[in-house]
């Protein structure tokens, strides 16, 4: 018997076989690692985004969020009045030079507006450095190192404050901080729509009614107050001592102010009808004034119309006079009744006695005077000027009364009391401004044959010939504002009017009268009278 014993041959992969295997699982490998890495990516470029959104949200507010049907107004710009100089701003409560810290948040006692810093309007992560920054979804960060460095100032980002006046451009310098073809840039992330509000030419000219709670009467004099909307400035409310408000040019210039009023003496009785007169005042009656004499007291009775002049001759600098006016309810008529009996009454040259008209008394001593105030005609007066047409000019330019002369020789003519010019802003009254040489106009900008330039509101008509009507106008930043009545003169300057300026107290006066500004919301129109009371 034979055996035959057959041995099978195995056969193994090829080398060719095995480096096409090894080819495979190293492209599987990569494929998988380029998948990850576009995720990565994706990533950080979204949560750059989404900060872009917080840093916008940070400045002007979540505008989306109402209050009692209201947008809510919050976030940096409203709470300083400006939009931040740089992102550390919005994460500490110091300047963008590590030199000063920002104006506290807290509550201006005259006008109960708040104002001041009252962030940190961003949450940023501590680093090992143990700085607190606000980085892009890639970490990026910038110059330097240390406070006051380019790093500690924007975390990275990139700010342009340049582009367009009143808005901010940032930018993220993307994966490759080298190469700009990544990066993720938001123009215009905020612009001025989003945080300002402008009162137009109807808030030119406020009337303010006054009323007298006191128990004697009150004398406003000639240009002695001043309404005021008070809205933050550099965190701050301003008062007549901070160097923008120190001088009455820079007071008629502002924003923030009316020119001084009233345009003459008032006289505000008290709501109990009453004045006290003293030795050698006198009352002056224009038409509809006769005496009456006899028990229980003397009396002048009065028509509707009749304008009473008081004369204080008593005042502290010289003779003062008022004037008040019998109102549409002394019908048919009324009185004015004098508790004394130590006075002349005169008409003309003539003596005047019981059922004689008159029309000047002269007092000899000290006089309680009572009529119905019911009978007065409101005090309504006009604070002029409060918006204000305005236009800027171009460095180098120079103002000589009502003229203002440009670098390369053109100048401008104003019409009405003279203009002032503050930095590079020049405030005027009357509309009506003239240009010396023909121009042409591209959006708010005037170009003029001399090459001159000069920029005007954007909501300017048409030029008429070389004339154009300068629109009055005054921007703030939105949120809640209140109007008030401040003493333009005398020891109680730039605080609150309580129907003196010069005693040196503040006594009981009325609330601020409240008024909200939203931004890309109506306007509020100028359309009642403002109240304010002595009290």
């Amino acid at each position: 018997m034979s055996i035959k014993l057959s041995l099978s041959r195995q056969q193994g992969f090829t080398l060719l076989e095995i480096v096409l295997v090894l080819f495979l699982l190293a492209l599987m490998a990569s494929s998988t690692l380029f998948l990850t890495q576009g995720v990565e990516d994706q990533a950080k470029y979204d949560a750059t985004k989404q900060r872009l959104k917080m840093i916008r949200t940070a400045i002007i507010g979540d505008t989306s969020r109402t209050i009692n049907g209201r947008p809510e107004i919050s976030g940096f710009a409203a709470d300083m009045g400006r939009l931040p100089k740089c992102l550390r701003e919005l994460l500490s409560r110091i300047d963008c030079f590590n030199t000063e810290p920002l104006p506290p948040w807290k509550q201006d006692v005259y006008s109960q507006v708040w104002a001041g810093w009252r962030g940190p309007y961003l949450m940023g992560n501590s680093e090992l450095s143990g700085e607190v920054h606000f980085r892009d979804g890639y970490g990026n960060s910038g110059d330097g190192s240390g406070k006051g460095s380019d790093d500690w100032q924007n975390s990275g980002w990139n700010l342009d404050f340049t582009t367009t006046v009143g808005a901010i451009t940032i930018t993220s310098k993307g994966f490759n901080i080298a190469d700009a073809i990544d990066d993720i840039s938001v123009d215009n992330i905020v612009n001025t729509a989003d945080y300002q509000v402008t009162l137009g030419a109807d808030w030119q000219n406020i009337d303010v009614t006054f009323t007298n709670e006191q128990a004697t009467h009150i004398v406003i004099e000639q240009d002695e107050l001043r309404l005021r909307l008070s809205s933050p400035s550099e965190g701050i409310i301003l008062s007549y001592t901070n160097s923008e408000l120190d001088t009455t040019a820079e007071r008629d210039s502002s924003a923030q102010l009316s020119n001084s009023f009233p345009s003459e003496n008032t006289l505000l009785l008290s709501k109990y009808g009453t004045m006290e007169v003293e030795n050698n005042d006198t009352l002056e009656f224009v038409s509809g004034a006769t005496l009456t004499t006899g028990s229980p007291n003397d009396s002048v009775t009065l028509t509707s119309g009749t304008v009473i002049t008081y004369t204080d001759s008593a005042s502290a600098s010289a003779s003062v006079s008022s004037q008040f006016i019998i109102g549409s309810h002394c019908v048919p008529d009324c009185k004015l009744t004098i508790q004394a009996s130590s006075y002349t009454a005169e008409n003309g040259s003539l003596t005047s006695n019981n059922g004689d008209p008159v029309d000047t008394l002269t007092f000899s001593g000290t006089t309680t005077l009572t009529i119905n105030n019911h009978y007065i005609a409101p005090a309504i007066l006009s604070a002029k000027n409060f918006t204000k047409p305005a236009i800027i000019l171009p460095i180098g330019s120079g103002l000589s009364t009502n003229t203002v002369s440009l670098p390369n020789g053109a100048t401008i003519t104003f019409t009405g009391t003279a203009p002032q010019l503050i930095d590079t802003t020049v405030f005027f009254q009357e509309p009506l401004i003239t240009v010396s040489q023909a121009f042409i106009r591209t959006g708010n900008t005037i170009t003029i044959a001399s090459g001159d330039t000069f920029t005007i509101p954007s909501n300017t008509p048409a030029a008429v010939g070389n004339t154009l009507t300068i629109p009055a106008s005054s921007t703030f930043s939105g949120g809640e504002k209140s109007f008030t009545i401040v003493c333009e003169v005398g020891v109680e300057q730039g605080k609150l009017f309580d129907g003196h300026c010069d005693d040196g107290t503040i006594n009981n006066t009325d609330n601020p009268k409240s008024i909200s500004l939203i931004p890309r919301s109506t306007l509020p129109v100028n359309n009642s009278v403002l109240t304010w009371a002595i009290q």
